[in-house]
């Protein structure tokens, strides 16, 4: 694939992943003619406008999350373009981990790659719209289970187990949600709403919700949708959410 143009490589690279996806031979071949090296490569060459761009992002999460030779690389190349990465790197990132999250062996990659802060701080709080939507349904997918078990020990030397709506409340993945929710770019709503409903469904998010106002929040997206200014979608999520709220005080 090394001389090969942009849109070539890109759908090259997402053709993998159909290989991969449910074949660990084919995975493990792949890996050894060097895949995630021209995954990453894609990342910093290829808009994300490239046709089939997506669809090589997922082939990528699908490395990062079912190769276990390359998920420590993988976790480090991917903290570090959420951490030091220009805004395509951010977005790459994120698209990446909103993929990941849907399954345990990614929200594992999430938590104890040390990706869920950076996700937070640099793709949600900070970045591109592209970005702020897919760190948005990382998170959201990240915090649909009570409890997701980590492939590093804790302190007893036991298998850790953690709570991921109580972790992402107390990293401050709230706050950053609610403001999503003004975003003029509606698949930012759509992403913050349907989480904060995610959210909701826990005491810890509750507080948090309220804490920041996230009712007034959610009553503005309601508003639009009734002025046929958001989707029907986008103001049911954020409805969803706000009965939550206001059913549990």
């Amino acid at each position: 694939m090394g001389r090969c143009d942009v849109i070539t490589r890109v759908a090259c690279c997402a053709c993998c992943g159909f290989l991969e996806r449910h074949d660990e031979k084919a995975r493990n071949e792949l890996a050894g003619k060097g895949l995630v090296e021209h995954l990453f490569q894609v990342v910093k060459e290829a808009p994300s406008s490239t046709p089939m761009w997506e669809d090589a992002m997922v082939t990528l999460s699908t490395m990062a999350t079912l190769h276990h030779g390359s998920r420590s690389d993988a976790a480090a190349t991917l903290k570090s373009l959420l951490e030091r990465g220009g805004p395509s790197d951010v977005t790459a990132a994120a698209v990446v981990l909103s993929y990941a999250a849907r399954g345990n062996k990614g929200r594992d990659l999430v938590l104890s790659g040390g990706l869920d802060e950076p996700l937070i701080k640099k793709a949600l709080a900070q970045g591109p719209p592209r970005a702020q939507a897919a760190a948005a349904d990382a998170i959201g997918f990240m915090i649909i289970p009570p409890s997701v078990t980590l492939s590093t020990d804790g302190k007893d030397g036991k298998p850790k187990v953690v709570n991921p709506k109580q972790l992402f409340v107390n990293k401050g993945a709230v706050q950053p949600l609610i403001q999503l929710l003004g975003s003029e770019d509606e698949a930012c709503v759509l992403a913050a709403a349907d989480t904060l409903d995610t959210f909701a469904g826990c005491e810890e998010g509750l507080q948090a919700i309220s804490k920041f106002n996230g009712q007034s929040a959610l009553q503005e997206v309601i508003g639009l949708g009734k002025k046929g200014r958001v989707s029907k979608r986008t103001a049911l999520a954020a409805n969803n959410a706000y009965m939550k709220c206001v059913g549990r005080r």
